[in-house]
């Protein structure tokens, strides 16, 4: 919260009008706020607003910076915004443009980046830095040497955006490829701030997906022959949970140590991009918090797929697989493969448009979904299912999340006939588990 030891709650003092406060604390802000119309200035109004205002203060230049030192300080080491904002309404704007433009200094950004925002720290400090580059006409911000372009429509999100990469560390090649050269636009829905009564599209069990995800990583972990690699457009499924989210496909960068990712929208815009390692959570810059658990467990099940599975989980679309002909024999169950000691595991080049699974596993995915979901039997605390429940899961293709065991559903076939799992191998295992068991 913003703090005001000044401030008088039995006085009404005059609030002095958007252009009237830039003018106060910077002419310059304000000479460029009439000449190129947005809404910066009353993003800034509104901030000082966000407090009752007290008695009119006349503080230096330092001092208005002393206060500036510890907004940032305050959100490195909390998260929040503790902070004490002049009681005077032009010390008051003073501030909060001064806020605006620490928030895009580099060395500032690089200790912001290190923090667990919350909600109102991430909103305040967007809009403020927004208001910013609108003011001084900003039009190209430069990370990791690629510039990228900034609109009306972008510069909302940019500077969360800006701190996500940095805090992943994101390479100009990657910078350049999940971006296409701009900021993200519009409104995706998994950075959206979800209000009290608002609900997000899906409402996954956070530990369930806490479960799923440990479980596809440790099968990475042990049984994975294969290091990611390459750029490649990632499409969903129709009925995959995300699909809630208005997110239709992910732009994918795959490296050796995770993934780093941009959502595609329905309407085929790119969204706001996020790194990933295994086994670390997702930071709150872009991606909102009801939506972190599906796109964590969504991310372990990929990163499960290509290094078990490689290139077969992820063909390019409009390739179909030869279909088998009338009579003759399913392929067998392979056995897991695992890297040999002191053997490299391969590596992997991905490029172009693909689909997670091929088109004969997505059918048999979709068909088992709906015969195993309700499933699962969540364990008393320390307890472990135990090896027949994870090798029937396993007949399903899933894997059994932590914490949960596995009761044999009964599923049927097409015809109605009962359908024997192993007839069908599905190497994409970690998309058949979340399909099955989030959908």
């Amino acid at each position: 919260m913003v703090r005001n030891p000044t401030a008088r709650a039995t006085t009404h003092p005059s609030r002095a009008p958007a252009a009237e406060l830039l003018a106060a604390g910077a002419p310059e802000d304000a000479a460029t706020a009439r000449r190129l119309p947005s809404l910066a200035p009353m993003v800034i109004a509104q901030a000082c607003g966000m407090q009752p205002y007290g008695e009119p203060t006349r503080w230096n230049r330092r001092y208005i910076e002393g206060l500036v030192d510890s907004f940032i300080r305050s959100l490195v080491e909390s998260g929040d915004l503790d902070v004490l904002i002049p009681g005077g309404s032009v010390d008051r704007a003073r501030f909060w443009l001064a806020t605006g433009q620490r928030l895009w200094d580099p060395k500032a950004q690089q200790r912001i980046a290190r923090a667990a925002p919350s909600q109102e720290a991430r909103l305040t400090s967007g809009a403020m830095a927004a208001a910013w580059l609108k003011l001084r006409a900003v039009e190209r911000v430069e990370i990791a040497g690629a510039k990228l372009r900034v609109t009306e429509a972008s510069a909302p999100d940019a500077w969360a955006q800006t701190v996500e990469w940095k805090r992943s560390g994101v390479s100009a090649e990657a910078l350049r490829y999940l971006s296409n050269n701009d900021m993200p636009a519009g409104e995706p829905t998994i950075n959206r701030a979800f209000l009290p009564d608002q609900s997000p599209p899906t409402n996954e069990d956070p530990g369930l997906c806490h479960g799923l995800a440990s479980a596809l990583l440790r099968e990475a972990d042990e049984q994975g022959i294969y290091v990611p690699g390459g750029a490649f457009v990632l499409a969903l499924p129709d009925d995959y949970p995300l699909r809630a989210w208005g997110v239709s496909a992910l732009r994918v960068w795959a490296q050796h140590d995770g993934l780093w990712l941009a959502v595609v929208t329905d309407d085929g815009q790119t969204g706001a991009s996020f790194g990933w390692r295994p086994g670390q959570p997702l930071a709150r810059w872009v991606v909102a918090e009801p939506a972190a658990p599906l796109l964590e467990t969504t991310m372990a099940a990929l990163w499960r797929d290509l290094r078990m599975a490689g290139e077969e989980t992820v063909p390019e679309r409009g390739r179909r697989k030869a279909q088998r002909q009338p009579g003759t024999p399913r392929p067998e169950r392979r056995a897991a493969r695992r890297t040999l000691p002191g053997k490299r595991a391969a590596r992997l080049r991905m490029r172009g448009r693909r689909q997670w699974g091929t088109d004969e596993e997505r059918e048999v995915i979709q068909r088992r979904a709906h015969g195993v979901r309700g499933h699962l039997r969540r364990l008393r605390a320390g307890w472990q299912a135990g090896g027949q429940a994870r090798s029937m899961a396993g007949e399903f293709g899933i894997a059994l999340p932590d914490g949960f065991t596995f009761v044999r559903p009964h599923v049927r076939g097409s015809e109605g006939d009962a359908e024997t799992p192993t007839e069908t191998v599905v190497q994409s295992r970690g998309l058949a588990t979340v399909m099955a068991l989030l959908g």
